[in-house]
């Protein structure tokens, strides 16, 4: 399954809030052999998260600037939907046509 992560263009997170996110997506991995992250993150704040993901972990993990939304979380393997809980992020999750628990991070 994919756990997709997305906090918006506007959500401002700071270094420390982004490894913890990493390091709950990493806990779950090693629970379940096949799970993937798609993070929706822009270069620059991606990179420096990569030094904190094993090695044996790096090739589960996928950084994309953007990624179309709906046809994301309209895929059945995704499983987890991170968010900021914005009205955006809501639209999204109840028009999505897969059942997949959404967890909101404020």
């Amino acid at each position: 399954g994919i756990i997709y992560i997305a906090f918006g263009s506007l959500v401002s997170m700071s270094p420390e809030q982004r490894k913890s996110v990493v390091d709950g997506v990493l806990e779950v991995m090693e629970l379940k052999q096949n799970i993937y992250a798609l993070w929706s993150l822009p270069n620059d704040k991606a990179e420096p998260l990569k030094e904190f993901i094993p090695k044996e972990y790096q090739n589960k993990f996928v950084f994309y600037p953007w990624v179309p939304q709906e046809t994301i979380l309209n895929d059945p393997r995704v499983k987890l939907y991170i968010n900021h809980g914005g009205i955006g992020m809501y639209h999204y999750t109840l028009i999505a046509s897969n059942n997949h628990f959404s967890n909101l991070i404020y």
